[in-house]
């Protein structure tokens, strides 16, 4: 339904207001002649004007409720322009998100493409590596195969070289083991010569230790494990008592985990042999003496690198502090003291 609008209503009001007026007018200037001749007429006149002014009335009433409409539109019509402002803004706000959501979509477009061609890069280097793997796989069978048919064609007669070759080593390991024996016993018969509190003892347990080295570099660690297992040389390095019971701790720790201790006593010229579970630079005089328990007062002196003087038997008295190591193993001395 289409409402008139305010001004089309007002201006009918107006008409109405003026036809009324002219009407009336036309009336009074009609009837003004007879007026002054007929009371009848004058009543007539007034009942007349009574009721002109009850239709002013009226027209006034309608024209207070027409105005009202007119504000009760007009509020409704700014209501209706708020709320199309208020979509508007909305709408406007719905084609922002969607610029922004197709942008994201192209963007992810773009990367999926490019992750695409990534993933098809990766599957032609996985290629490439599965062939460079089955030709590696074809010539480790074919080396294996090379030195299958090599020990089947290995021949008594280098065998029988390898044999000599063994023996020549054996041999020659023998030989250092009875020049080391020879060695030490003029070291323990020259040892003789001199007294207990000799400064001279340090050079012959210093040649000493340096043969037992050499000869170790030399013939390689078998030989250690050879000499010290031979019960007819089993005085060239004589292991403590308490060496046996702490080799059982010693399981479970690796290489890296435990430091072989070579210590001298007065009573003895060849050096006893330990192991303390512990890396070296982590051992202290504490750890020392709890492995060397013997009854008595001692000194203990470790050999130690000097600036000035080189190697010297450096004493250590407090319990707390770290020993010194030589070529990745401590090396003391242990004297006696007389109360």
């Amino acid at each position: 339904m289409k409402w008139p609008s305010v001004r089309s209503r007002r201006r009918r009001v107006e008409e109405l207001l003026t036809n009324q007026q002219e009407a009336t007018m036309t009336e009074s200037k009609g009837t003004t002649t007879t007026a002054s001749t007929d009371p009848d007429a004058i009543s007539w006149l007034r009942s007349t004007l009574h009721s002109v002014d009850q239709r002013c009335t009226n027209l006034q009433t309608d024209l207070k409720k027409a105005q009202q409409d007119c504000l009760t539109l007009d509020g409704s019509r700014r209501g209706l322009a708020a709320c199309l402002a208020n979509q508007e803004e909305a709408l406007g706000s719905l084609r922002q998100e969607l610029v922004r959501t197709t942008l994201a979509n192209q963007t992810m477009t773009n990367e999926k493409v490019e992750m695409q061609r990534k993933l098809e890069e990766k599957d032609r280097q996985i290629a490439d590596l599965r062939r460079q793997l089955a030709a590696k796989d074809r010539v480790m069978e074919t080396q294996r195969a090379v030195l299958e048919e090599a020990s089947h064609n290995f021949t008594p007669a280098l065998r029988a070289k390898l044999d000599k070759n063994i023996s020549t080593m054996d041999a020659r390991r023998n030989q250092y083991r009875e020049e080391l024996h020879v060695a030490r016993e003029a070291l323990s018969s020259l040892r003789s010569n001199f007294r207990g509190n000799d400064p001279n003892h340090h050079t012959l347990d210093t040649l000493e230790q340096c043969m037992a080295f050499l000869l170790e570099r030399i013939a390689g660690p078998d030989t250690l494990d050879i000499t010290s297992s031979s019960t007819s040389q089993s005085t060239l390095i004589q292991r403590h008592s308490n060496d046996t019971l702490k080799r059982s701790n010693l399981n479970g720790y690796h290489g890296d985990q435990f430091t072989k201790v070579v210590y001298f006593t007065e009573r003895t010229v060849t050096p006893f042999l330990t192991v303390i579970p512990r890396r070296l630079g982590d051992i202290s005089l504490r750890d020392f003496k709890t492995l060397f328990d013997r009854p008595g007062v001692y000194r203990f002196h470790f050999k130690a690198q000097d600036a000035e003087y080189g190697f010297v038997k450096e004493e250590i008295a407090d319990d707390n502090m770290i020993l010194p190591g030589f070529d990745g193993k401590i090396i003391a001395w242990v004297e006696e003291i007389q109360v």
